[in-house]
């Protein structure tokens, strides 16, 4: 929603709206606009769910690609409501070490059950500690924000600047 204002008087108009009469001005760029980033950010949303680190699996699947209209810009942006997100990171401990050293643990035992009860009880303390470690030596101890959202939006952002120049230079006129 958009708020105008002129003295006493407002107005709240829906960005729908907006949207709507940009297009009408602009041969339907605003439309094209968030067509074509909702859908980069929609395919960089659904990597990031499928490889996000997951503990309880809350700030998995609270990713949100939106649209908001202001005055001076048009935004369309992946969030995540979770509020920690960009705090998320994998272990510094990887999967083939962890298991490695569950392994270790478990052939201290002498019979089958010893070995077992050693295994369940490293599994649960290193779990506890590193989770199931980072699936690769190359992400362990990295920010996943970064790795997984960041890096992939600034490709994508590249890639859409020269359509995004041509919807300028048709609203312009040339």
């Amino acid at each position: 929603m958009t708020t105008v204002r002129s003295g006493a008087s407002k107005i709240k108009i829906g960005d729908a709206a907006v949207v709507a009469h940009l297009d009408q001005i602009s041969s339907g760029a605003a439309s094209s606009f968030i067509a074509r980033a909702k859908k980069e950010l929609e395919g960089i949303k659904t990597s990031a769910m499928q490889r996000w680190p997951r503990r309880t699996g809350k700030s998995a699947n609270s990713f949100v690609v939106g649209s908001h209209v202001t005055p001076s810009e048009i935004k369309v942006q992946l969030t995540n409501t979770s509020g920690y997100a960009f705090y998320v990171r994998w272990s510094v401990r990887s999967k083939e070490g962890i298991d490695a050293q569950i392994e270790r643990a478990a052939a201290r035992g002498l019979t089958g059950a010893t070995q077992a009860t050693l295994r369940a009880r490293e599994q649960r303390r290193l779990w506890r500690w590193h989770g199931k470690g980072a699936p690769t030596d190359k992400l362990a101890g990295k920010s996943a924000w970064i790795t997984l959202i960041r890096r992939p939006a600034k490709t994508a952002l590249k890639a859409l600047i020269p359509e995004l120049q041509a919807d300028l230079i048709k609203i312009a006129g040339r």
